[in-house]
């Protein structure tokens, strides 16, 4: 017995402690965040990965459901995310690129945020609602403008987190039912562990149970 548990944690510290091998593109972004606030704002962001991060002050408003929803009435399905895309995604950010800096950035590309559809609630006070959410990007990295200057890195991202959107309260309509306006939305991201990772931790785990009942069961056996 004390060897399988032994056996237990030895592999569980391989699997922790053993670093992650570099992984090709698309570059996952494992912390940092994506904040849309107001009617018209863009996305600024603040975002990081393996030998990667990225920010932006923020761009043209897009594709943003819930920035389309305001006012928006109680029992209204809305989706949590959108879609941002052309030569002004954002501006005055820098990156980081396998070691590589790049400052006064412009960006541009595309860049999906999905956290699904909730239904406003029916309550007369400002509404928080957190929801998990998935991210895909490809982003083009300019010095200064995209407008007026060509590309000189390209990025694929994707990513998930927890997405937290904030409507605020604007009274009643004619109907006696509560309306909103959009206040902000934050895309906190969240580091996933490795597939790899867990399969290795899974097989081993199972192949240790496996061996463990047996041995009780061959003791079984013997005591019969």
């Amino acid at each position: 017995m004390s060897r399988i548990f032994g056996g237990l944690c030895t592999l569980f510290l391989i699997v922790v402690f053993t670093p992650a091998l570099t992984r090709a593109d698309p570059i996952v972004v494992t912390s940092g965040n994506i904040m849309v606030s107001g009617l018209i704002g863009g996305p600024v962001f603040n975002l990081s990965g393996n030998n990667f991060s990225a920010t932006s002050l923020g761009g043209d408003s897009g594709n943003f459901a819930s920035q389309k929803c305001s006012p928006c009435v109680a029992g209204t399905t809305l989706g949590v995310g959108g879609s941002f895309l052309g030569l002004q995604l954002g501006g005055g950010g820098t990156a980081n690129i396998n070691g590589t800096l790049f400052t006064n950035v412009g960006w541009s590309g595309q860049m999906s945020l999905n956290g699904g559809s909730i239904i406003v609630p029916s309550v007369l006070t400002n509404v928080t609602i957190t929801v998990p959410f998935t991210f895909t990007a490809t982003l083009n990295g300019c010095s200064g403008g995209c407008l007026i200057n060509p590309t000189i890195f390209t990025v694929e991202l994707v990513g998930s987190g927890t997405a937290t959107l904030e409507l605020n309260f604007s009274g009643l309509d004619q109907l006696g039912r509560p309306i909103f306006f959009f206040q902000k939305a934050t895309f906190q991201f969240e580091e996933v562990p490795e597939p790899a990772s867990i399969l290795l931790f899974g097989s081993g785990l199972a192949f240790l149970t496996a061996k463990l009942r047996r041995r009780l069961s061959s003791r079984d056996d013997n005591a019969a």
